[in-house]
């Protein structure tokens, strides 16, 4: 019997994981989106990558 409150204490803290796990997941896209312009700007160079992103971001 005590499991069933134990099991109720496990909602709410499931639910203040989400937005936990939503800032990691912001975090993550970020991170990936700076990798990705550092790639571009070593590959392609400070006009062709710069361009490109530019394009992207602002289309």
């Amino acid at each position: 019997m005590s499991t069933v409150p134990n099991h109720h204490g496990h909602g709410p803290a499931k639910s203040e994981a989400h937005p936990i796990l939503g800032f990691i997941a912001l975090l993550f896209v970020v991170a990936l989106l700076t990798a990705l312009v550092w790639l571009s700007t070593m590959t392609g160079g400070a006009g062709n990558g710069y361009e490109n992103f530019d394009w992207f971001l602002m289309p």
